[in-house]
C-alpha cells in the first residue's frame, strides 16, 4: 500500500495533464422504464467480464506451464524461472519464489510480484478499462516502479524492522514439521 501511495504521489507531481472541465462530464440519470435495460445490460456485461478474466487466467496458466517445461529442459537457474513466472503471473511467481529462494529473498520477491501484479492481471485490467482513454504506457511504468519500491521497502523492513523473524523461520523444513493440522468438529 505504501508503494502504491508513493507512486501515486510521484505521478501526481510529474503529471502535466490538465484536469478536465466539469462540462466534459456527462451524468446519465436513467428513466424509470430504462431500469430493466440497465439491469440486463449490467448482468450481460458482468458475465462477459468474468469470462474474459477466466480466459486470461487459463491462457497464462498454460503459458506458465510451457515456460516451465522450457526452463526445465534448458536447466535454467531457479531465480531466472522465478523472475519470468512473476513477470507473467503473480501467483506462479510467488509460489516459485517461496520454494526456490531463501526466506528473506522470497519475501522480497513476493512483495515485488504482488506490487507488479503480472502481465495476466494487466491484460485483465486493460480489457476491462478499454475505451476509457487511459494511458497504458504510463500504467505499466508506474506498476514497474511500484514493484521496485515495494521490493525495496520490504528489503528494508526485513533487514531493519524484522531481522529476528526471518532468522527464526529460515529453516522451512523444521518450521513446517511443527505445524499441526486441525479439522473442524461439530458440537
Amino acid at each position: 500500500i505504501i508503494s502504491a501511495i508513493i507512486v501515486g504521489i510521484i505521478l501526481n507531481l510529474i503529471s502535466k495533464k490538465e484536469a478536465k472541465k466539469q462540462d466534459d462530464f456527462f451524468v446519465y440519470i436513467p428513466q424509470k422504464n430504462d431500469m430493466i435495460t440497465i439491469f440486463t445490460s449490467a448482468v450481460s456485461s458482468s458475465a462477459i467480464a468474468m469470462l474474459t478474466v477466466c480466459a486470461y487466467v487459463v491462457f497464462f496458466s498454460a503459458l506458465i506451464g510451457c515456460i516451465n517445461d522450457i526452463m526445465s529442459a534448458i536447466a535454467a537457474p531457479d531465480i531466472v524461472t522465478t523472475l519470468i513466472f512473476g513477470f507473467f503471473e503473480m501467483t506462479s511467481g510467488v509460489s516459485t519464489a517461496a520454494k526456490a529462494q531463501s526466506v528473506e529473498g522470497a519475501v522480497i520477491l513476493c512483495a515485488a510480484f504482488a506490487a507488479w501484479s503480472g502481465i495476466s492481471v494487466h491484460c485483465q485490467i486493460i480489457t476491462i478499462c478499454s475505451g476509457r482513454g487511459l494511458s497504458y504506457r504510463k500504467y505499466f511504468i508506474c506498476k514497474a516502479i511500484q514493484g521496485l519500491i515495494c521490493a525495496l521497502l520490504m528489503g528494508v523492513s526485513v533487514k531493519i524492522l524484522f531481522p529476528g523473524v526471518i532468522k527464526i523461520t529460515d529453516d522451512v523444513s523444521a518450521f513446517s514439521a511443527n505445524i499441526t493440522y486441525y479439522t473442524p468438529t461439530l458440537f
